[in-house]
């Protein structure tokens, strides 16, 4: 599977060498932007979850001197629904981000050549004898039945 990070920074590259496979891969453009929403909506939870700590605290404080913090305390309830809601966008986002990265190919070495199948391969080295058989030889599909 392809690193997201190496896709967000340098897509057009990653386009190349998949295009060296043969075929479009447009699962790249489709990956990026739920990526961004993800990561967007990643910050603005973690800044909500940041601001329900310090209210948290400040709640602490206010009924530790015996003061009314029922505003506070509100304030807090709104920010939990609203980092729940976002929370669940996040997790839908990137169940949607893995199934794209799922759908797309690892990219070829450089030393690979180009082409949409293996009759594109090249030998590179050849090691041993082949048999001279003289019979013609099961597949493992059929050595397994």
């Amino acid at each position: 599977m392809l690193d997201l990070k190496t896709i967000r920074e340098n897509p057009e590259a990653v386009k190349t060498r998949l295009k060296r496979r043969g075929g479009e891969f447009n699962e790249l453009d489709e990956l990026l932007k739920p990526e961004e929403d993800r990561r967007l909506g990643q910050q603005e939870s973690e800044t909500l979850k940041n601001k329900k700590k310090k209210l948290s605290a400040e709640v602490g404080q206010l009924k530790q001197k015996g003061e009314e913090a029922a505003h506070l305390m509100e304030e807090v309830k709104i920010i939990n629904t609203s980092i729940k809601e976002l929370d669940d966008r996040i997790q839908a986002l990137e169940q949607q981000v893995q199934e794209k990265l799922l759908g797309i190919p690892n990219t070829p070495e450089d030393s690979i050549p180009d082409g949409a199948d293996e009759s594109a391969n090249i030998m590179v080295r050849d090691w041993g004898t082949k048999p001279d058989l003289s019979f013609k030889p099961k597949n493992h599909v059929e050595l397994g039945e």
